[in-house]
């Protein structure tokens, strides 16, 4: 989680970066906007991914309660 913090805080810096307060106009301000709407799908398709590879975890992880539950079984009917 910390990583995820320290990121955040990068993204969140090159967003007010691209947002200084000095005054911009015509193509720089475009070049700007198009940078901040760049960064923020990056970011969008980073959680994506995130949740994805969250997803997988929990069904590796339902699959392996699965398995010791089959285990289970197996060992009480196999008793000598």
């Amino acid at each position: 989680m910390v990583s995820g913090k320290k990121d955040q805080r990068q993204y969140q810096w090159l967003i007010e970066s691209q947002l200084a307060d000095t005054p911009i106009v015509g193509e720089e301000a475009a070049l700007r906007i198009d940078r901040v709407v760049t960064t923020v799908r990056e970011i969008r398709e980073i959680r994506t991914l995130v949740v994805i590879e969250i997803e997988t975890i929990v069904i590796m992880i339902e699959d392996m309660i699965e398995i010791v539950d089959i285990i289970k079984i197996a060992d009480t009917k196999f008793e000598i």
